[in-house]
């Protein structure tokens, strides 16, 4: 995986940081469901950000 402290991740880091696999990262960024770049019109690229904040996006409610 590149540095920590890179901001912009490549397809296959960001599938690591996430913890899924790459086919499954694929299907969300075809369905618009994760935040990518497609910069060049070809290679994807994941702001560490915004997928930290993605994945955080759907908090749920404890329970008492």
């Amino acid at each position: 995986m590149e540095s920590e402290k890179t901001n912009v991740l490549k397809f296959s880091d960001a599938a690591k940081f996430i913890g899924v696999s790459k086919s499954y990262l694929y299907q969300l960024t075809a369905k618009k469901k994760v935040p990518c770049y497609k910069p060049f019109g070809k290679q994807l690229f994941f702001s560490r950000l915004e997928l930290e904040n993605w994945l955080l996006s759907n908090k749920k409610e404890e329970t008492a």
